[in-house]
């Protein structure tokens, strides 16, 4: 905790900690006490600095047992919402996606988040070049915003901006979706599959018709996604990229 902040200081130039900016670990408290402890600090600081400016919290999967469960998405939702209104104030949140998603916040604590937040901004990070992009999913009353690029700086000690990333065309996009929907198929050990198991993976993955799936078969093999190993009778097989 203590090399975060150091670090968010580092990046504003900044030598020590401003008296109006404060920052607590909660890891050694429960759930339940952790709750009880945001709402305290708010409102102590909020009298002694004449009201709140925002509000992060940095894993809202950490004020709950379970993300799955639906009363306690519902509720932990419903308490910064009450947090946001009572101070006039935004509460930004972090919430991982499920693993192997691209798209899909974890549990049911990130539907609920999704349907009741203002925005949504994801970070990606692509591996091989150790690239994040900012990117705006979800902006409620507000227009597109760039696709800003940052990378890790080894002598700063904490992330650059380095460009931004030019939106796909539409091809591209598709071509994408695609890609991952491909991918996840031919996961878990998959290697060859049948045109008939291939459709039936995709109806069931993505709960579309039979034309549907075929039509999308057909667009994968058009860009070069899954291919026919050997002749047309044979399976089909994911192409690396």
């Amino acid at each position: 905790h203590h090399k975060a902040i150091k670090n968010v200081f580092r990046r504003s130039n900044r030598s020590s900690q401003p008296n109006w900016f404060k920052s607590f670990l909660l890891r050694d408290f429960n759930t339940d006490e952790r709750r009880k402890g945001i709402e305290q600090l708010i409102d102590k600081y909020s009298q002694q600095f004449n009201g709140v400016h925002i509000i992060f919290i940095d894993g809202i999967a950490d004020i709950i047992d379970d993300t799955n469960d639906q009363a306690q998405s519902n509720d932990v939702v419903r308490f910064f919402e009450r947090i946001a209104i009572k101070y006039n104030c935004p509460v930004i949140t972090i919430i991982h996606l499920n693993p192997g998603s691209t798209e899909k916040s974890r549990g049911h604590l990130g539907s609920q988040l999704e349907r009741k937040c203002e925005s949504v901004v994801s970070i990606s990070k692509d591996k091989d070049s150790e690239v994040s992009t900012i990117e705006g999913k979800l902006l409620r009353n507000a227009g597109a915003i760039p696709q800003l690029q940052f990378k890790y700086d080894i002598e700063k000690g904490y992330h650059v901006a380095c460009g931004v990333r030019m939106k796909p065309s539409k091809a591209e996009a598709q071509e994408k979706e695609l890609r991952e929907y491909a991918e996840a198929i031919f996961q878990d050990g998959i290697v060859k599959l049948t045109y008939t198991e291939l459709v039936n993976q995709l109806i069931i993955a993505l709960s579309v018709s039979d034309r549907t799936a075929k039509s999308k078969i057909s667009l994968m093999k058009e860009v070069n996604i899954i291919e026919h190993e050997g002749d047309k009778l044979s399976k089909l097989v994911l192409v690396k990229k």
